[in-house]
């Protein structure tokens, strides 16, 4: 499989920053996430980043099993 270089616009930069600046803004809690990961060690990878991502947000890992327990607010699948 190839990979291939992704160009973001600054248009969907900024449309991305005022989303994360909603997500911060949600009230009662801080957002839990999830991320659940299948196959090679570039997923892996990616899986860190994305988490990365979402604690830029303002989100916190949620427990290892909250994806099957309702625990969390979303739950990302990162498969092959």
């Amino acid at each position: 499989m190839e990979r291939t270089e992704l160009l973001v616009s600054p248009e969907e930069m900024e449309r991305q920053r005022f989303f994360t600046e909603q997500v911060k803004t949600l009230p009662h809690r801080p957002k839990r996430y999830h991320v659940v990961t299948y196959g090679c060690q570039m997923n892996a990878h990616d899986s860190e980043k994305i988490a990365g991502m979402l604690e830029a947000m303002g989100m916190v890992s949620a427990p290892a099993r909250a994806g099957r327990g309702g625990l969390c607010d979303l739950q990302y699948l990162l498969r092959p």
